[in-house]
């Protein structure tokens, strides 16, 4: 599903309290800066992709991972076609409307297995 202009996203899967998606990059496609109570580690599995994260920038390479806290501001530009990050994101929580058609938190994973109880 796109999410922005170059920019595509797929819920891999989510419980309770974590959801994991996967982001699909263009070259010099952006995520624009923004903030969400969620805390967030992105793991890049292919490209180059900037974050900038509350005035601070880092580039990640394939292999690389971040985590960004809850409610600081961050933005993303991909430097190279497909570049591809997986994002973590917990504790779920009600965001606007705006935020969950980004991140698709409203829409059914492919598919989901309910947390174990041990």
């Amino acid at each position: 599903m796109r999410a922005a202009e170059g920019v595509y996203r797929e819920t891999l899967s989510h419980g309770e309290r974590l959801m994991v998606v996967r982001f699909r990059f263009r070259q010099g496609a952006r995520v624009p800066p923004h903030r969400h109570p969620h805390e967030q580690s992105s793991y890049l599995v292919s490209g180059y992709l900037r974050y900038n994260i509350a005035g601070r920038e880092v580039v990640l390479r394939p292999g690389d991972s971040l985590v960004v806290p809850g409610n600081a501001e961050h933005s993303a530009v991909a430097l190279e076609d497909e570049t591809v990050d997986v994002d973590s994101f917990t504790p779920l929580q009600k965001t606007s409307a705006k935020a969950h058609a980004f991140y698709g938190w409203d829409e059914a994973p492919p598919l989901c297995f309910p947390a174990l109880k041990l």
